[in-house]
């Protein structure tokens, strides 16, 4: 900066100002290097030779608190919102941006438009009080007291984020008595995620459901949905008797619908104590005509067998699958792209093909799971993400060629199908889930770098572009913790980044948070125990093994221990208090280990058991395996 006098004036009034010179690019002796978005705290954009975008960082923070603060002393609001008796004073414009229903309301000539005061007769007091601090905070608390209210409220007002929330807070309170009063609620309300959760608990957990009071208040419609599952989870001996105790405790009314209920029950899978009880009742057959010949047929079929059991009827047996969970590990690189499925049974510790068989042994001999086919197409360096037991492999590179394809692993029927499309390609792409979205972050499409981020909502089945990040970055790690999406290190065009990016849903903008002890190229990244792990990536030989963790409350990262050998492009996934790190690369190749961290002893173990094949560029996923019988 040059100081340079002020000439405008006349003698008197001249005076001495400070005045910036910029220099032109001839009397430049060297060029001015841009500061890297890497443990920057404002990052810059250039925009044009002379002149760039400069982000402050934590200023949407400030503005939020700064319009809270007016909220809360009364200065320039411009609407008085009242539930009850409660009155709370609020700006319009923050009213609108935060819910379409106050932007539609205050957008078009309506009589609330132009009014002070707007009556929202739906909302209790203390449910509105909670939204206003939500509105300027960002922030809502659910507990069981208040979740049904705020749901509805968040409906009404049409407030996503509390409403997911809402629908996330009651799932982890579903419990034999209560599914079917919520599943009820879900359908009403229209949160499908929640309805879905609710029905497939109610499925899985039917012999105690079947036997509640909720279950006797059900339509027909409703049992009939239930019983006709093929993944319905009982003894058909209990769902035969479930029928009968419906249709008998309004037995007038119901039995309208007594054959349509019995059709559903599948008589091939009844116990040969059961069939003949039933066959001699004669007081049953008078009053289920309908289930004479169902009875007839398995009579049949059962006398003609070889044992009297086993049953040739013309049935649909259901299909049970293991309450235990598995690591799915798809495609990768091994020599060339993988099609090839492998998963974890955390049951029997060991490893399992696609194909069903683990090293020397086979699998159907005995847990009887169905194999998982391979991916439709070989794939590597893709994102990841779960979402109501479907399992998303999106982006990466097919046939060494960046790809905007997506395939999804649909558990409950034990196949792959094609999903959206993105509308970018993404090489090396970073994805996290929240609730029933999931977001696709970064990574290339062999040319360009891409700070851009995709959003899917899995409800409607496209995919939305939402605010880019600060930086764009490829190969970095991404994960969900309290209802953000956290973009850990990775690379930009020049080095290996140790910055990590939030971004925020309620607010709709990323902020910078403090960075890694290392810079981290290709890390596995995880959320656990409200901590955000990231594990491993390249910078040199010594931080491939190192791994650190990040807690929200104190806004540190801090070193935990050291991996047992080097590893970048891993998969990482939580399960039952611990991390599971499989698969990735080393300098002498792929690595087929798995390594399992516990938070409490700080320490890595490796399991015994291995996969078939050395995989990297992979991601890691706990779902649900099914298993027949």
């Amino acid at each position: 900066m040059t100081l340079a006098p002020d000439l405008t004036g006349s003698d008197s009034e001249r005076s001495f100002a400070p005045v910036i010179r910029f220099p032109k690019k001839s009397e430049s002796q060297t060029e001015t290097t841009e500061p890297a978005c890497d443990n920057s705290p404002s990052p810059s954009f250039s925009v044009g030779e002379d002149h760039r975008m400069q982000l402050c960082d934590g200023h949407h923070q400030r503005l939020l608190a700064t319009m809270n603060e007016l909220r809360q002393t009364g200065r320039f609001c411009d609407v008085t919102l009242q539930a009850g008796s409660t009155k709370i004073s609020a700006h319009k414009a923050v009213l609108a941006s935060s819910s379409q229903y106050f932007n539609a309301m205050f957008s078009h000539p309506m009589r609330e438009m132009d009014s002070s005061c707007i009556t929202i007769g739906e909302v209790d007091e203390a449910t509105l009080v909670r939204l206003m601090d939500f509105f300027y905070t960002g922030l809502i608390q659910v507990n069981v007291g208040n979740v049904q209210n705020l749901l509805q409220a968040a409906n009404l007002l049409q407030l996503s984020p509390v409403k997911d929330a809402c629908c996330s807070f009651v799932t982890t309170q579903l419990h034999p008595e209560n599914c079917l009063g919520i599943l009820r609620f879900a359908r009403w309300h229209d949160c499908a995620a929640l309805a879905d959760a609710s029905y497939q608990f109610a499925v899985e957990r039917f012999v105690n459901v079947s036997t509640g009071k909720a279950f006797l208040t059900l339509g027909a419609d409703e049992v009939e949905q239930l019983i006709s599952s093929d993944r319905l989870i009982a003894p058909e001996d209990r769902v035969f008797e479930a029928v009968r105790h419906w249709v008998e405790h309004k037995f007038e009314e119901r039995k309208q619908f007594a054959g349509r209920l019995f059709d559903q029950v599948r008589f091939g899978l009844l116990s040969r104590e059961l069939v003949l009880q039933l066959s001699k009742s004669a007081d049953f057959l008078v009053q289920n005509p309908w289930c004479k010949e169902h009875l007839f047929q398995t009579l049949v079929c059962r006398l003609s067998s070889s044992d009297g059991n086993s049953s040739t009827h013309p049935t649909v047996f259901r299909c049970h699958y293991s309450s235990s969970k598995v690591l799915l590990v798809p495609g990768g690189w091994n020599e060339g792209t993988l099609r090839s499925v492998e998963y974890f049974d955390f049951c029997n510790g060991r490893w399992m093909s696609g194909a069903t068989t683990s090293v020397g042994r086979s699998e159907t001999q005995t847990h009887n799971y169905s194999g998982i086919p391979d991916l439709e197409v070989a794939r590597q360096r893709y994102g990841m993400a779960v979402v109501r037991s479907r399992v998303y492999v999106i982006g990466g590179v097919i046939e060494d060629k960046p790809t905007r394809t997506v395939t999804i692993f649909i558990t409950a029927e034990n196949r792959w199908t094609s999903g959206p499309e993105l509308h970018f390609k993404r090489d090396r792409v970073s994805v996290a889930a929240l609730n029933t979205k999931i977001y696709a972050m970064g990574g290339d499409c062999g040319d360009d770098l891409h700070d851009s981020v995709e959003v899917l909502d899995v409800t409607s089945g496209t995919w939305n572009i939402i605010a880019p990040m600060l930086c764009p970055r490829r190969n970095a790690g991404a994960a969900t913790l309290n209802n953000k999406i956290y973009v850990v290190g990775g690379e930009n065009t020049t080095h290996f980044l140790s910055s990590v990016e939030c971004y925020d849903p309620a607010t709709k903008s990323w902020a910078l948070i403090a960075s890694m002890c290392f810079p981290r190229h290709g890390p596995a990244v995880c959320a656990l125990n409200n901590r955000l792990y990231a594990v491993g990536g390249v910078v040199n030989a010594g931080s491939g093994r190192t791994a650190e963790c990040y807690s929200p409350k104190t806004g540190n990262w801090k070193r935990i221990a050291d991996l047992n050998g080097f590893r970048s492009g891993a998969g990482l996934a939580a399960h039952n208090g611990r991390l599971y790190l499989v698969g990735g690369w080393n300098f002498k190749g792929n690595l087929n280990s798995t390594e399992s961290y516990d938070p409490e002893e700080d320490t890595w173990t490796v399991a015994p058991s291995r996969m078939r094949l050395g995989r990297s560029y992979i991601g890691a996923a706990v779902v649900s395996l099914y298993r027949f019988g």
